[in-house]
Formats: C-alpha cells, sequence, structure tokens
C-alpha cells in the first residue's frame, strides 16, 4: 500500500537518529548493572517514560509551540528520548546471589509464559485488533499473523530466559563468555538455522524467524547452565 508505505517511511526518517544514543545507554546501562549499580539505569528509564510521552504529545500533535509533526514527529521523540537516555546514564552472600539469580529466571520466564499462552489461546482475538477477519481480502495475511504468533509465544520465553539469564551472570560481572554465546546464538545458529528453512526448505519468513527463535533458545539454554555452575566455574566471590 503507498500510504502506508509513505507514512511509514515519516516515522522511520524521525526514529533512523536513535539508533546511535539508544546503542550508548544500552552500554552503559549494562557496564552500571555490571558494576552492581543497576538501580541508576531503572531510574533513569523510569523518568524517561513520562518524558516521551509529553515530547510525543508535543511533537506529534503540535503543542508547546511545536509544528504538527504527526507520524515523523513520532519517530523524532523517539530519538530525543533516546537521547535523554543516555546523556541521563556488595555483600558476598552465596545463598543470597542464588536465590536471587533463581527468582528472576522464575519470575522473567513466568511472566513471559503467561504472554505467549496469550499469544498461543486468543491469536486471532488479537489479530482482530488491526484487521477485519470478516473481510476475505484479509484471509491471506490473517493466516500469517497468527502463524507468527506462534513464533512470537516461543520468542517471549527463550528471550526472557536469555535476557534475563545474562542480566544474572553479568550482576556475577560475567560478561566475557555470555557475549560469546550471544555471538554464536544469534550469528551462527539463528540466522544459519533461518536460512537454512526459509531458503532451501522453503519456509520463507515463518522459517526465518523460527531459526531466529531457536538461535535464542540456544544462548537462553548456554547461559542458564553457566549460572548452575556458577560456584563451580568460580563466578561467585568466596
Amino acid at each position: 500500500d503507498a500510504d502506508l508505505s509513505r507514512d511509514a517511511g515519516r516515522l522511520m526518517h524521525g526514529m533512523q537518529w536513535a539508533l546511535l544514543p539508544f546503542l550508548g545507554f544500552t552500554t552503559l546501562r549494562t557496564f552500571i548493572a555490571a558494576l552492581e549499580r543497576p538501580i541508576w539505569g531503572l531510574l533513569i528509564m523510569l523518568c524517561a517514560l513520562p518524558f516521551n510521552l509529553l515530547i510525543g504529545w508535543a511533537l506529534i500533535f503540535g503543542h508547546l509551540g511545536f509544528p504538527p509533526l504527526g507520524l515523523f514527529g513520532a519517530g523524532l521523540a523517539g530519538t530525543i528520548s533516546s537521547a535523554f537516555l543516555f546523556f541521563g546514564h556488595g555483600r558476598h552472600d552465596r545463598a543470597g546471589i542464588g536465590r536471587a539469580g533463581w527468582l528472576a529466571l522464575i519470575l522473567g520466564t513466568g511472566f513471559a509464559a503467561a504472554a505467549a499462552a496469550a499469544l498461543i489461546l486468543m491469536p486471532r482475538t488479537l489479530v482482530s485488533v488491526f484487521l477485519d477477519l470478516d473481510n476475505p481480502a484479509n484471509a491471506r495475511t490473517i493466516s500469517l499473523a497468527v502463524s507468527f504468533l506462534a513464533i512470537a509465544a516461543l520468542f517471549q520465553l527463550v528471550d526472557a530466559a536469555q535476557a534475563v539469564g545474562a542480566g544474572v551472570l553479568r550482576g556475577l560481572q560475567d560478561t566475557t563468555i555470555p557475549m560469546i554465546f550471544a555471538l554464536i546464538g544469534y550469528w551462527v545458529v539463528g540466522i544459519g538455522i533461518g536460512s537454512l528453512l526459509a531458503f532451501p526448505l522453503g519456509m520463507d519468513g515463518f522459517g526465518i524467524w523460527l531459526g531466529l527463535a531457536s538461535g535464542l533458545g540456544v544462548v537462553a539454554l548456554l547461559l542458564v547452565v553457566r549460572w548452575s555452575l556458577r560456584e563451580r566455574l568460580g563466578l561467585v566471590p568466596a
């Protein structure tokens, strides 16, 4: 659709400048977390939420002296918020470390399981928010959306496990090996399996996303196993 493509282009032109400051914020946040000071990253993100709402309201609809920029304003608000994030930015208890880490993994994957269940149990209900299910012209798009939501459910679980797994290991200042796990999982396993499924096996976009989910699953497994062996590997302070 030409109009949709043009509108998406306006949005992306506003958001394209957000990449560098957002990556800068992510780097600083993980660095501070590795120094056992994660509260600062959380506080800055909490401050950025109302800021993003305010600047989005002003730029999209033309308030506070700004011209109404529409979708471009939405993207630009995201860029400004990312810049705000970027510039805004122990106890040796072995048993406590273990409890905190496992609790984080349970809570993270538990919340992801609830979200995944919603995607699996009511995919057509979710799709109906965006598409008219009774319109025959949408039948192919609806079928694709439902199949992709099944992969998104798998994503919820493995992505939560790998994100929390990386976080608990980062809390032990263990970052090098998890980085290697991520490189192997994303670029070798994920891209490799995704390319194989999508092209030689003809699964197209579904194959790409299934491959990426497989890569995330491998990373999650490796990180959780490493966390389980933290004392044997000497990651926990004596």
